[in-house]
């Protein structure tokens, strides 16, 4: 099943702080949308934008110690073979509320700029999970707007995922 085709339902405007927001409602329990963003099983099946044609870059690498102070890095892959290494530190871990974590691409035009993001849970009604997404401290507006394209397409994988599993 494809993953809607629709823009992030808000998205911050630029800002001196040039922060980036994005919330969507998924129709799980809070439990399981927390459980998604944490567990390396769940993770590489949705993590990553799509390329150029709209096909998915694959995740052939996810290694995480989920607590906070704990690490992540994980490897996000073309079909061309392109790959795009990634990593960061657990900040906060409130099960099942939120997350915080810093985010830095290992290669590419923006390698070591580390930003900051936090994904908040809410519970809408027992099946119902709104996440809200935000990342902070990026350099530029247009490094900002160069990550609404690609967690946009994230989170329509991840609701694409949670749908298929229901």
């Amino acid at each position: 099943m494809a993953a809607p085709q629709h823009p992030p339902q808000s998205r911050q405007p630029a800002s001196a702080e040039r922060m980036l927001t994005i919330t969507r409602d998924f129709d799980v329990p809070r439990a399981l949308a927390f459980e998604v963003w944490t567990s390396p099983q769940h993770l590489v099946r949705w993590w990553g934008p799509r390329d150029a044609d709209g096909l998915d870059f694959s995740t052939p690498s996810c290694e995480i110690d989920f607590r906070a102070g704990g690490k992540w890095r994980m490897c996000i892959q073309a079909r061309d073979g392109m790959t795009l290494w990634q990593h960061g530190t657990y900040h906060e871990v409130v099960v099942p509320e939120r997350l915080v974590f810093s985010f830095a691409w290992d290669n590419g035009a923006d390698a070591g700029v580390e930003t900051l993001i936090t994904v908040m849970f809410d519970e809408l009604a027992p099946s119902k999970t709104r996440v809200t997404f935000t990342q902070t401290g990026f350099n530029s507006d247009p490094q900002r707007d160069g990550h609404i394209t690609g967690w946009t397409q994230c989170l329509d994988r991840l609701y694409a995922y949670l749908e298929a599993r229901k």
